[in-house]
């Protein structure tokens, strides 16, 4: 059996940060709209602190971004064997 493909959680918190930027929109912006402090979102997205599913979807949502777009496995750099 092969093993499953996933991606790093690394690479999805970059990926968040670049579309963030990407789409001028900031840290301020959606930790009000998630309805948190923006010192939890800063932890969040450089990976301190836990982002829940709940939360990610509705960071998709902000960020007008799928949710494919952002946890895609790069079968060159981010599967684990």
């Amino acid at each position: 059996m092969k093993p499953i493909q996933t991606v790093k959680v690394n690479t999805i918190l970059a990926r968040l940060i670049a579309t963030r930027q990407q789409k001028k929109v900031s840290i301020a912006t959606i930790a009000k709209k998630l309805d948190i402090t923006e010192r939890n979102y800063r932890q969040m997205e450089s990976g301190l602190k836990s982002i829940s599913l709940d939360q990610f979807l509705h960071l998709t949502a902000i960020l007008e971004v799928s949710l494919i777009n952002l946890t895609k496995v790069d079968r060159t750099s981010d599967s684990f064997a």
